[in-house]
């Protein structure tokens, strides 16, 4: 292990060779730590910074992660951490040309690297090398640890299939010591039993799981995250129809609502209350010219199209509560963004990223809610 000052940063490499990194060598830089975030806008008016990405240029962005005090870029083999008020790199982490995956604590203030043969945790606020652990039976492409790895803010949620088609979930500490373990999940009578794990989630009361209990059956379970005892379970008879290039239809939470993606990130057409364990919404408009752009805590956003006299087209946002009710709406002539992507819904406005074929062919454009009604 190197390690070099360089100004006010702190440079840590594990080869002391000169020149460019090779594969497999970690790169660990830590500027300085995130100050913390202005509050989010509810308009904007003005680019405020950006972010030049410069030795990352033929990197892709994978995801990007909100911290407690700012956010983090996520690449194939690394991280970059970003101070929001300013844009400027406070610390960054890459294990050169090792694939990756990265998950955030519940609260913003840790970050858990995983990659083949173990996993570090750093520090969200300066980069600090927290702990390493050994033996994650990492899987690539994904942060997953024994069929389901949910990062909490003091160690993990894990879950596992036993014998007989049934499931069981634990929590530990980072150290691997026991916090609480489940009676073994089984699904309803008749049903073929537990055949995979799909997925997990923390919602605001509980920690969530995702079963699949055969052929187009699945099922919700929530668990005390502080007893694990079972809050309350919710059963699904068929899988709404999905887009075929979805490798895996799961739930994830927005607020203390879940979606089920079944169209994409944050789109479907299932919505479930995870404080009572009830669905909400099931029947949310996904059909051509009335597309759900994005679900939000208290409703979703919907996209329609109408084809005027000149052969233009009029695009309309509508903001519509889990009922179906518009509370608000956008009607935008010669709208020339994608209709269900690169939006972002912010208090008053509604930001619309144009991505065009080249890089300066890209804008933002900020459209203000109108009254309820088109």
């Amino acid at each position: 292990m190197m390690v070099a000052a360089t100004g006010c940063s702190t440079v840590e490499t594990s080869d002391s060779n000169e020149g460019e990194p090779a594969v497999g060598e970690v790169v660990h830089v830590r500027n300085d730590r995130l100050d913390g975030g202005e509050e989010i806008p509810e308009t904007v008016s003005e680019q405020a910074w950006v972010w030049e990405g410069v030795g990352y240029e033929e990197m892709v962005v994978e995801r990007i992660l909100p911290l407690a005090e700012g956010a983090l870029l996520v690449f194939d083999d690394g991280v970059v951490a970003l101070d929001t008020s300013t844009g400027r790199e406070a610390w960054s982490y890459r294990k050169i040309g090792v694939s990756s995956a990265s998950a955030v604590s519940p609260d913003g203030s840790l970050v858990a690297i995983a990659s083949p043969g173990s996993m570090i945790l750093l520090d969200t606020a300066d980069g600090e090398l927290v702990r390493e652990i050994e033996d994650t039976n990492f899987q690539e492409g994904a942060f997953v640890i024994q069929d389901l790895g949910l990062m909490a803010d003091d160690g993990f949620v894990l879950a596992r299939l036993e014998e007989g088609k049934a499931a069981s979930v634990r929590r530990e500490d980072w150290g691997g010591k026991s916090r609480w373990s489940s009676d073994e999940i089984t699904c309803d009578e008749g049903s073929s039993g537990v055949t995979s794990i799909l997925g997990g989630f923390f919602s605001p009361t509980g920690v969530v799981v995702h079963l699949e209990c055969g052929m187009d059956e699945s099922m919700l379970v929530s668990f005390d995250p502080d007893s694990g005892v079972e809050d309350w379970r919710l059963g699904f008879s068929e899988t709404p129809y999905h887009f075929e290039n979805l490798d895996d239809v799961t739930f994830a939470p927005v607020g203390d609502k879940a979606v089920l993606q079944n169209h994409a990130q944050l789109r479907g057409t299932v919505v479930v209350d995870t404080g009572k364990g009830e669905i909400i919404a099931d029947e949310i408009p996904s059909m051509v010219g009335d597309d759900p752009v994005r679900v939000l805590e208290e409703g979703y956003i919907s996209s329609l199209s109408e084809k005027l006299e000149d052969e233009s087209i009029r695009r309309y946002f509508e903001f519509r509560d889990f009922s179906g009710e518009v509370a608000r709406s956008i009607a935008i002539d010669g709208y020339q963004g994608h209709s269900v992507t690169g939006l972002l819904p912010l208090g008053r406005d509604l930001l619309s990223l144009h991505r065009g074929r080249y890089e300066e062919n890209g804008r933002i454009s900020v459209f203000s809610w109108g009254k309820k009604g088109r």
